[in-house]
């Protein structure tokens, strides 16, 4: 079962990361880094980023990091 959940209130962040995507088919590519409170919409706005940029055959990467962590690859 599939269930489509839609993109509610991330109109303008969404625009922009295709904006940067546009750019990167230019030859302009950048980076963009992405943060916010907790349950505010970042993974979500990542994943629906990352369908419309694989429909345009591009590779996105993401991760993560923890502020309360002081290790690297401690989890």
């Amino acid at each position: 079962m599939s269930v489509n959940l839609s993109l509610i209130g991330r109109e303008s962040e969404l625009k922009s990361l295709t904006q940067h995507l546009e750019r990167a088919k230019e030859g302009r590519g950048s980076t963009v880094l992405l943060s916010g409170e907790a349950g505010i919409g970042k993974t979500r706005l990542v994943q629906e980023f990352k369908e419309h940029a694989d429909e345009e055959d591009f590779i996105v990467l993401d991760g993560a990091a923890l502020s309360d962590v002081s290790h690297p690859f401690l989890m």
